[in-house]
C-alpha cells in the first residue's frame, strides 16, 4: 500500500483490489484528524478495518443461519459472473490509471484464472 498511496505509514492489505477504497477511506480519516500524529491515524484506520470486517462477518454468519444462501442459488451462475466482472471493471478503471505497473501481474493472473475456469467449467 505504501507504493500506491500517500499515506505516511504503510497499512498492510492482503487484497490488492481493496487498495483504492481503503486509500480513500484512510485519507478521509486522516483529514478528519488534523491534529493527530501518524500513529494515532494509523491506529484509527486499523480499528476501522477491524470493525468493518467484524460487522461483515456477523452479517454473513446471520445470513447463513437464516438460510439466505438458497437465494443466491436462484440466480444463474452467468449473472453472478457478470456482476463480479462489472465490479472488477469498476475497480480496475478507478485504480489502474496511476498504478498499472503494479497491477499488471495481478490482472494477467486474474485473466488466466478466468480463462482456466471457463475452460474447465
Amino acid at each position: 500500500m505504501v507504493l500506491v498511496s500517500n499515506v505516511q505509514n504503510g497499512i498492510s492489505c492482503p487484497m490488492l483490489e481493496m487498495i483504492p477504497m481503503m486509500h480513500s477511506t484512510f485519507l478521509n480519516i486522516a483529514a478528519k484528524m488534523p491534529e493527530a500524529d501518524a500513529e494515532q491515524v494509523q491506529a484509527t484506520c486499523m480499528a476501522s478495518c477491524f470493525v468493518c470486517t467484524l460487522t461483515i462477518a456477523a452479517g454473513l454468519l446471520i445470513g447463513t443461519r437464516l438460510g439466505l444462501a438458497s437465494y443466491l442459488r436462484a440466480v444463474p451462475l452467468i449473472v453472478l459472473k457478470g456482476a463480479l466482472f462489472g465490479v472488477a471493471l469498476f475497480l480496475m478503471s478507478s485504480s489502474l490509471s496511476a498504478t498499472w505497473p503494479l497491477w499488471a501481474p495481478a490482472v494477467l493472473l486474474g485473466l488466466a484464472l478466468f480463462a482456466l475456469d471457463e475452460a474447465v467449467h
